[in-house]
């Protein structure tokens, strides 16, 4: 910051050669900024809100609890995107597969194949099966 003021106020010479005038201009750009404070924009104005969808549901806080619901998911080595739409859909064991079409399980946002992969096994030790299998 010093060498730029110092630069801008003439007591250095920026450097010589063919970009002198573009180094100065750089130089006075950088001393504006640091002359102001810095708010994101070069304007004063003030960010205009953004309007609200009209049929927007507000907020209320209420988001289940991935990590206390989502244990048996945790414990099978599922990623985080699998186990909360298995949670989502209100799956909280394997033996609530039986729920479900194998179909439906890949349907669901997050679930991957590897995810798939290893239900299916789970799920074959234990001899449970999906709604669609017979």
């Amino acid at each position: 910051m010093p060498y730029i003021m110092a630069t801008v106020a003439g007591l250095l010479s920026p450097c010589e050669g063919k970009n002198t005038y573009r180094s100065m201009n750089y130089l006075l750009f950088f001393a504006d900024l640091s002359a102001k404070t810095y708010t994101g924009s070069m304007s004063n104005k003030p960010k205009p809100k953004r309007p609200r969808a009209q049929n927007a549901v507000a907020w209320t806080g209420s988001t289940p609890d991935y990590e206390s619901l989502g244990v048996e998911w945790r414990a099978i080595g599922l990623s985080s995107p699998a186990r909360r739409a298995l949670v989502d859909a209100k799956l909280y064991r394997v033996s609530d597969l039986r729920k479900i079409s194998l179909l439906e399980l890949g349907a669901m946002h997050g679930m991957g194949k590897s995810a798939i992969a290893r239900l299916k096994v789970i799920m074959e030790a234990k001899r449970i099966r999906f709604l669609d299998q017979f």
